[in-house]
Order: C-alpha cells, then structure tokens, then sequence
C-alpha cells in the first residue's frame, strides 16, 4: 500500500483509550505528517481530524519558541528518544493556548522509527494563574517599598521579608 494511502490504526483497545483520552493525542508518520488526532485534540485546538490528516503540527505554531528549541525536538526523537517541553500554540480561531506535551518515537521490530505519538496537556489556566500569582507579588512587593512604615512579612513567627525601610528603621545608623 503506498505511503500516501496507509494511515495508522492503533488497535482496538488502545485506539478506544486514545478516543477518550482527558489529552490530546497526535500520531504523526516519521517525516511529521498527522495521522491520527484524538477527539480532544479536536476540542482543544478547533481542527477536525480530517482537517489535520497529512498535515504537519507546525500548523499549530505560533512563533513563540525559537527555531532551536524545534532542531532540539527532532533531533531528540529521530535519536529514538522522547521530548518533553512546553508549546505556546495558536488554535485555528487564532487564540493562543499552552501545552505541556511528551512526544516519543514508536519502533518496529527491528527498532526503526515508524510513528511520533504526541500526548500533551492544555496548561493555558495554570499558566494564566502563574502569571496573575507573579503579577499580584510583583505589586505587593512595590507596594510594601514604596511605604515609609517598615513592614515586615512573617511566616511562623519568623522574618522570611522586609520591605526596604526596615533597615533604617531597626539598625543604627
């Protein structure tokens, strides 16, 4: 059957567990082109399967990591050994998500490379929650600078921070 026309077909069990995977799954071929997409790949990213057969995952691409951190990717998996990292992608509306994804060859018997599986997780709250959690300390931190109180943080009893007025307010000068 020629390259074009196979597609892959996990089998029976393993492709139920994929179709109902809490994570998207992507099976690409080894040159990268899509063969199987699970259907929450589909809700996450608002592309059909049959709209990412044959495609390539850099469809996904935003821009945000660089050209090296790619290299890095591929050449760790054609190596035979799996990737894991973070992507900032674009979905097919345009909005912007993040995944935490594990990527790893899958071998034939004579251990050649025939398949990538992707299995990767929506991060994009608990990014948004990291980054509102260092806004809001960032903001605490000028806050407690700019006052000429000294003010001083305390965990169980012991200084763990200080504002920078309680220095000159606790040493001599």
């Amino acid at each position: 059957m020629p390259n074009a026309e196979r597609s892959f077909r996990p089998p029976r069990q393993s492709g139920a567990n994929a179709e109902q995977n809490p994570a998207s799954i992507v099976i690409t071929d080894v040159t990268g082109a899509i063969e199987y997409v699970n259907p929450k790949f589909s809700q996450v990213t608002g592309y059909s399967a049959d709209e990412m057969r044959g495609q390539n995952p850099r469809v996904l691409k935003s821009g945000a990591l660089p050209a090296a951190a790619y290299q890095q990717l591929w050449q760790t998996l054609l190596q035979g050994r799996e990737w894991r990292g973070e992507f900032h992608n674009r979905k097919k509306s345009g909005e912007l998500f993040w995944e935490c994804a594990l990527i790893s060859p899958s071998k034939a018997e004579n251990r050649t490379i025939t398949h990538f599986v992707a299995v990767a997780e929506n991060i994009t709250e608990r990014k948004q929650a990291q980054a509102a959690l260092q806004e809001s300390e960032t903001r605490l931190r000028l806050l407690a600078n700019a006052t000429y109180a000294g003010v001083r943080f305390s965990e169980n009893g012991r200084i763990c921070e200080v504002n920078d007025q309680i220095p000159s307010l606790v040493l001599p000068t």
